[in-house]
């Protein structure tokens, strides 16, 4: 793909400065960062429509990978944790739900 057809992801994505768009959490100034949904290091560009605001912790949780490889990592740690995490797998499956967000954005 190329660097054109990353726009259409987060066009219709809003994400808000004090909630981390992936896990919901209340962010200050401090734990915020801002999360290239294509990392530059994958070919994304440097637009608005490419940046959510997200917490530290979810931030290096997605590292590089693109939104459909973070899916696919989040639901491979879910199934790996097993039955006796369910606050994990809460926390791994509300990040997989926003995640969703993204990637039905550049469907439409």
């Amino acid at each position: 793909m190329t660097k054109k057809s990353w726009k259409s992801y987060g066009a219709n994505i809003s994400s808000s400065p004090d909630i981390c768009f992936y896990c919901s959490k209340k962010i200050d100034s401090y734990e915020r960062t801002v999360d290239h949904i294509i990392p530059q290091s994958r070919g994304g560009i440097l637009s608005n429509n490419n940046k959510l605001h997200s917490c530290g912790d979810c931030n290096k949780l997605k590292a590089d990978m693109t939104p459909e490889e973070f899916k696919r990592a989040l639901s491979s740690m879910i199934r790996l944790l097993g039955k006796d995490y369910k606050r994990q797998i809460g926390y791994l499956k509300r990040i997989a739900k926003n995640v969703d967000k993204i990637i039905e954005s550049k469907k439409r």
